[in-house]
């Protein structure tokens, strides 16, 4: 978690060592803009990033990415507890794709 402090705090985290040197530069200018700390005391951080896109196009881009995998990995995952439970509730008898579609629809995105 240590190499996505970014993401989170992009005035005081290092960067990753996977940050191309564009990036890195990039890194180093929200450290004196005011309202993007403003943003991160207000915002949704999902929100802050894609409100940023054209100020720092780079790190919004890398952001909405990674953050975009974690939230991909939850549904996934949230997705076969459902199934899990379900299968194991009626064993085999059901159809896993009508659950599985259910189950995870009734998440807001």
């Amino acid at each position: 978690m240590e190499k996505f402090a970014w993401i989170h705090n992009p005035f005081t985290a290092k960067a990753a060592s996977e940050f191309t040197s564009a990036e890195e530069e990039n890194l180093t200018e929200p450290s004196c803009d005011k309202i993007l700390r403003t943003k991160f005391g207000s915002m949704e951080i999902t929100d802050v990033w894609i409100s940023v896109k054209d100020e720092y196009p780079l790190l919004s881009a890398k952001a909405q990415q990674i953050l975009l995998l974690i939230f991909m990995s939850y549904l996934c995952k949230d997705g076969f507890s459902a199934v899990a439970v379900k299968k194991s509730k009626y064993h085999v008898k059901i159809n896993v794709e009508k659950e599985m579609t259910v189950a995870v629809s009734s998440l807001i995105l």
